[in-house]
C-alpha cells in the first residue's frame, strides 16, 4: 500500500535520487496513521510551492510578503501573510482527511473540530502543528519549516500519546521528515522538482556524538539553567562550533542528522522557555527519541523527558499555547 498519493518511488528525470520504500517503512507506519501523514505531506508540498511563488513575486526580496499586512495572533506573536497562508493550507488538507478528528494550530486560539461528514470510528486523531516556523527568515530567503505531531486520541494526557511526528524543511530543497512511535528511526523524503512529488530517502538515526551545537549564546548571561551553561563550556573546551539559524526546524534538523545538541533554556526574559510545548517541543521530542537521542527539560534537575510532561488544557488557550524549555541531544552530549 502506498503511503501517499504524492509519495512516488522514483523521479523520471532524477531516478538516481530515489530509493524503493523499505519493508520496514511500510510495516512501521500504522494503517490509520497513513492518511494523516498523507494529508500533512500534501499540505507541506503546497506550502513549499507557495513560498517559492511569493518570493519570486516579491522581486526576490520577500520583504512585502514577510511584513506587509502583518497581524498579531492570540498569544501576541506577529503573524505574517505567509504564516496565515501556510495555516490555511494545512487546515484545508486536515479537514479533508478522514482520520483527523481535530487539529490545533499555533495560529489558532483553540482546538478546531473537523468531524463533519466523517466516521467517528475512523476519525480519532488530533493533529498539532506550527504551520510556518522561523518566518522572520523569509525576508533574507533563509530556511523556514513546518512542525507537526499526531496524537492517537483527542484527549491526550502526556506527550507519550503521540503516535507520529515530523517536520518539513524548506531550504535548498524541501524535505519531509517523520517518525512513528516505536519505529526506532526517522524517515526522510525530498521534493523532486521534476515530478513535483516527494521521493523517499534512506531512513536514519541520530549520531551518538556530533561536531556542532545549536543555541543562542547571546542569551547566556540570562540563562536559568546552570546545566546548559556547563554543557556549552564543555563544548567550547572540545573546540566545537556553534550554529544558529533562528529557525527551530533548521537548527534541530542539523543536530538530528549530524549530532550534537540543540537547546532553548529558560532565561530572565522567557522565564518559562521560548518554544511551544505542544506545537514544537513534543513533536521534536518524539523524533529525537525514536532516532536514538534525548529530549529533556534542562531547567529541571531531574531532566524530565519532554514526552513525559502533561499536555496542557486543550480548552484553555493560554495553557494550550504554553512555552517550555528544551534540550535535544545525542547520547554523548546528553550524558
Amino acid at each position: 500500500v502506498a503511503l501517499s498519493l504524492t509519495y512516488v518511488r522514483h523521479c523520471s528525470r532524477m531516478s538516481t535520487l530515489s530509493t524503493p520504500a523499505s519493508d520496514e517503512t511500510e510495516r512501521d507506519v500504522p494503517a490509520d496513521v497513513r492518511p494523516v501523514l498523507d494529508a500533512v505531506r500534501d499540505a507541506c508540498q503546497a506550502i513549499s510551492r507557495a513560498l517559492t511563488r511569493s518570493y519570486v513575486r516579491s522581486a526576490g526580496t520577500h520583504t512585502a510578503t514577510a511584513t506587509a499586512a502583518a497581524t498579531t495572533n492570540t498569544t501576541g506573536d506577529t503573524v505574517a501573510p505567509m504564516d496565515s497562508l501556510s495555516d490555511e493550507l494545512m487546515q484545508k488538507h486536515l479537514r479533508m482527511c478522514p482520520s483527523v478528528a481535530a487539529f490545533a494550530s499555533e495560529e489558532e486560539a483553540v482546538v478546531v473540530q473537523c468531524m463533519m461528514g466523517k466516521d467517528e470510528r475512523v476519525a480519532k486523531h488530533l493533529v498539532v502543528y506550527d504551520p510556518l516556523d522561523g518566518s522572520q527568515n523569509l525576508a533574507p530567503c533563509l530556511s523556514v519549516g513546518t512542525i507537526f505531531g499526531v496524537f492517537d486520541t483527542t484527549s491526550p494526557a502526556t506527550g507519550r500519546a503521540l503516535v507520529a511526528a515530523g517536520y518539513a524543511l524548506y531550504s535548498q530543497a524541501s524535505l519531509f521528515v517523520f517518525t512513528v512511535r516505536g519505529a526506532g528511526r526517522c524517515y526522510a523524503e525530498v521534493l523532486c522538482p521534476d515530478s513535483d512529488s516527494f521521493v523517499e530517502r534512506p531512513a536514519f538515526r541520530m549520531p551518538d556524538k556530533g561536531k556542532v551545537y545549536a543555541i543562542n549564546e547571546a542569551n547566556m548571561e540570562r540563562w536559568s539553567s546552570t546545566a546548559v551553561r556547563a554543557l556549552v563550556q564543555r563544548m567550547r573546551a572540545e573546540k566545537r562550533s556553534v550554529r544558529w539559524m533562528s529557525c527551530m526546524v533548521a537548527d534541530a534538523h542539523r543536530i538530528l542528522t549530524e549530532g550534537g545538541f540543540f537547546s532553548y533554556p529558560c532565561d530572565t526574559k522567557n522565564t518559562s522557555g521560548r518554544l511551544r510545548l505542544v506545537y514544537e517541543l513534543m513533536p521534536f521530542a518524539l523524533l529525537y527519541e525514536e532516532a536514538g537521542g534525548a529530549a529533556v527539560d534542562p531547567d529541571d534537575a531531574a531532566r524530565t523527558p519532554l514526552l513525559d510532561l502533561a499536555v496542557p488544557s486543550l480548552t484553555d488557550a493560554p495553557k494550550l499555547h504554553a512555552k517550555h524549555s528544551c534540550m535535544f541531544a545525542g547520547q554523548y552530549e546528553a550524558a
